[in-house]
């Protein structure tokens, strides 16, 4: 009976960490993973290779699909402000472009 509680505490308080730190996450489109990598596409770095070896991190991260922008919202690639960005985005690139 013993090993029951035991369990049901353990549970209990990995889902209520869980269920606290995906609260926190409070930007539009943007969820939280307990492993992410580092090296994370945003608008600035979007159109560039990365290469990343860190370690994963927890935190608030944008949704699959979308990418950080300057003012800290997530959005769809094309809603990027970087110029240089919008003249590198072309249909069959792999990022989701309107046509």
């Amino acid at each position: 009976m013993k090993y029951v509680r035991c369990i049901s505490l353990i549970v209990f308080v990995a889902l209520m960490v869980t269920f606290v730190h995906s609260e926190d996450c409070t930007v539009e489109n943007e969820e939280y993973y307990s492993c992410a990598s580092p090296c994370r596409r945003n608008c600035t770095n979007l159109a560039q290779m990365l290469s990343c070896t860190g370690v994963c991190v927890s935190g608030c991260f944008c949704r699959p699909g979308y990418f950080r922008r300057e003012d800290n919202a997530c959005v769809k690639p094309w809603l990027c402000s970087n110029n240089s960005l919008q003249n590198k985005l072309t249909a069959g690139n792999g990022l989701d472009v309107p046509h």
